[in-house]
């Protein structure tokens, strides 16, 4: 078990396909600018440890996009876990060089190329959320600059969209595209933080923040935990593979939300009496929200038993 690698060579689909194939996780999605693949869910055995080439392929299937003749165009994030999430990250090495960054909470985006064009697209391509991205870069030259620039070096630069018309659970006031990671497409190699930022600060684009720590590790991931106004950090070593980690209140608040993506769980838990409880753990649009339909749903079922009521009166006096 371990948490450094080689990263796989891909250069064209048909490093990938073979890797996969009959593994119902993966999606090979045809689009008329290319094929996209990605990972759609995360059962035991779709991420092994790695110790094959297969299983190195596999966890860059987290949003491959390839040319119309199958050339690789853009290669996300490699797929990787929280500290303890797994056995490879239970015992974290540290005095490897790393550095510790700010774990954004919004969408990842990279660019997308079209014929001459660029578009800019999510893990699936051109989605509603990465429509937000372009009218965002639709003013803002220097990201179509940038993408090209690095197209021309072979590599995939990575962002982060972040806003309020996109929120998940932390609050960004301004609508943002920021720059994450920067890795070489063949080869799978990032990018070295410090030399990313020097090309971002070329164009003037704004790179995901370091997080500063002078603390041992633990002492750190303690203090991460305890953080209330971040969603986490990721530990980025030197040679690309990363560790996550997010802060317990973030946890909570994202599983909170999560239960009001379904009417049925918030159904139960309004009759179960646990809105009391989820409350202090939602902005206040979710908490007012919730509020709202849990009145609604109370509404209801005092219909209902008036309802239910007057036929059994109505039942009693026919009897």
């Amino acid at each position: 078990m371990t948490l450094h690698y080689d990263f796989p060579e891909i250069s064209t689909i048909d490093d990938v396909i073979p890797h996969i194939e009959g593994a119902s996780e993966f999606i090979v999605a045809k689009k008329p600018w290319g094929t996209v693949i990605n990972y759609v869910t995360n059962l035991p055995a779709t991420f092994p440890a790695v110790n094959s080439f297969e299983a190195a392929i596999r966890r860059e299937c987290r949003g491959l996009i390839f040319y119309p003749d199958g050339r690789l165009m853009s290669r996300r994030f490699h797929k990787f876990f929280n500290i303890g999430e797994r056995d490879d990250t239970r015992e974290i090495d540290v005095s490897r060089p790393h550095t510790i960054l700010l774990k954004l909470d919004g969408s990842m985006i990279t660019p997308i190329f079209i014929d001459d064009g660029v578009r800019w697209g999510t893990k699936m391509g051109l989605t509603d959320v990465a429509v937000q991205a372009e009218v965002f870069t639709s003013t803002r030259p220097q990201y179509e600059e940038f993408a090209r620039h690095c197209r021309e070096g072979d590599m995939t630069p990575i962002f982060e969209w972040v806003s309020r018309k996109q929120r998940i659970v932390i609050d960004y006031p301004q609508d943002n595209l920021i720059l994450t990671a920067l890795r070489f497409n063949t080869s799978g190699l990032y990018v070295k933080f410090h030399d990313m930022k020097l090309l971002a600060g070329m164009y003037n684009i704004q790179v995901v923040d370091v997080i500063d720590h002078d603390e041992d590790f633990c002492t750190t991931v303690a203090n991460i935990r305890a953080s209330s106004d971040i969603e986490g950090v990721v530990v980025r070593f030197d040679d690309g593979h990363m560790v996550k980690l997010k802060a317990d209140t973030y946890v909570s608040l994202h599983r909170a939300k999560s239960l009001l993506d379904n009417e049925r769980d918030v159904v139960g838990l309004i009759l179960d009496q646990k809105v009391d409880d989820l409350l202090p753990l939602l902005p206040d649009q979710d908490r007012t929200r919730l509020l709202e339909f849990a009145a609604a749903v109370f509404r209801d079922m005092e219909g209902a038993r008036a309802e239910i009521g007057a036929l059994l009166e109505i039942g009693r006096a026919h009897v």
